[in-house]
């Protein structure tokens, strides 16, 4: 009986329209409250227009959420440019070298934590300088993992890697592994886009369209020329570094600041 009760037309209808008045009811007493204090003066209304300081614990509850989504992001990128490149060149031609090959596997995917650590650590540093942006310590996990895998690249070109040469893919690997952790400036780019000269928008844009064009035409060679092209950039990059290092002193005294606060 109760089933046939709620399928029941009518009771719906009842029931929609006791909701209806409710809802009416509701905003009549809402408006009467805001008129009432409307009423009361300024004092009333500028207590109405007055925006209420967030709770110190919505605060700290609101950076600590940023920092486990960065902690979740950083373990992400683990994931995938340490753990899973550190796998598929052990499965290419590090097993050849049987434990050598997994003991320098292993320490590239270490190095990448590292690496992820060390970023996440200098993120809440507020005295660094504004200019030291543009420029990671070390090289960056994504062009990390990205560089490491050119043997594999060369692989799918048709260059045969023979077990002799499981040797100098190991030394490559390391090396890049050591890159990764190491200190050598390289740069990041990060505010190259911010203020882009409108007469470089359309040939940024082409730029774009014909290398996305070619990445998926010539997948392989593409990644090629980026990964040689960003090893041999790496001392451009540390150079232009250790310029803006040497000015930044001279900058600071122009500008009546202390020169230490650089370092």
């Amino acid at each position: 009986a109760r089933e046939d009760q709620r399928h029941d037309p009518a009771e719906r209808f009842q029931f929609v329209e006791r909701e209806a008045v409710e809802d009416q009811r509701r905003r009549a007493a809402e408006v009467d409250a805001v008129g009432q204090r409307i009423a009361l003066g300024p004092e009333a209304r500028g207590a109405l227009q007055e925006p209420r300081p967030a709770p110190v614990d919505a605060v700290e509850h609101g950076g600590r959420d940023d920092r486990d989504h960065r902690r979740l992001d950083s373990l992400a990128d683990f994931v995938n440019f340490g753990c899973a490149p550190a796998l598929i060149l052990y499965g290419f031609a590090l097993h050849n070298l049987k434990s050598l090959g997994w003991i320098v596997a292993l320490i590239f995917a270490i190095a990448m934590a590292l690496r992820l650590a060390r970023f996440n650590a200098m993120l809440d540093d507020p005295n660094r300088p504004e200019w030291k942006k543009d420029y990671f310590v070390g090289m960056p996990a994504p062009a990390g993992a990205m560089t490491a895998m050119l043997p594999l690249y060369l692989h799918f070109l048709g260059f045969g890697f023979e077990a002799w040469a499981a040797p100098a893919i190991l030394v490559y690997v390391l090396g890049i592994a050591l890159l990764v952790v190491s200190t050598v400036p390289t740069f990041s780019g990060k505010t190259m886009g911010k203020r882009v000269p409108r007469g470089w928008v359309l040939p940024i844009f082409l730029a774009g369209v014909a290398a996305f064009g070619l990445l998926i035409s010539f997948p392989f060679e593409s990644l090629v020329a980026i990964s040689a092209a960003y090893i041999v950039g790496l001392p451009i990059g540390a150079a232009q570094y250790r310029r803006r290092a040497r000015l930044e002193p001279a900058a600071r005294i122009e500008s009546g600041e202390d020169p230490a606060s650089a370092i």
